[in-house]
């Protein structure tokens, strides 16, 4: 398995994970403390979905294993559930629920801006153009190097003719 880790910008990363943990777990709280409501009960399943998808995150980035599909993946269902929560709340908004939108709309765009992130990696590595791939591909010359073709002596180097005779 190679390292995919040098994928990841960290610094991007980081505060995602951070703010959606922070929320999720006010409405864990909340929702344990209201679980009488109607909504309380919609959004503490999907309060708990959410942040075991993002501890599989984070622990497969803590193990340089975390790839670019199975990361954009979790992020779409998170971003499914939150979506959801946030029509929800929009519809039962005239009822009161102006906290729990204010909750799902938090939650909803930090699943929808690591949707994105996911989407411009997934992106990079299908066109080639991650670290990654660049060293694994073309004999380690950088894609779409015209390097990796043709013949190398034994210290690796491509072996250029300049007599006019072709090999």
């Amino acid at each position: 398995m190679h390292e995919y880790n040098k994928i990841w910008i960290k610094r991007v990363l980081t505060p995602f994970w951070a703010i959606e943990l922070i929320w999720l777990l006010v409405v864990f709280i909340l929702s344990c403390v209201d679980l009488g409501k109607s909504m309380s009960i919609i959004e503490l399943p999907f309060a708990i979905f959410s942040v075991a998808l993002d501890l599989t995150a984070i622990i497969l980035f803590a193990r340089y294993r975390l790839r670019p599909i199975p990361y954009l993946v979790f992020q779409c269902l998170t971003a499914a559930c939150w979506t959801t929560v946030l029509i929800l709340d929009l519809l039962s908004l005239h009822y009161g629920g102006a906290r729990d939108l204010l909750f799902s709309v938090v939650l909803s765009c930090t699943s929808i801006g690591q949707v994105a992130y996911g989407a411009v990696m997934v992106h990079r590595k299908r066109v080639g153009k991650l670290p990654r791939d660049q060293e694994d591909s073309n004999n380690g010359a950088p894609r779409g190097s015209y390097a990796a073709l043709g013949p190398k002596d034994a210290k690796g180097y491509v072996v250029v003719r300049t007599d006019g005779v072709e090999s």
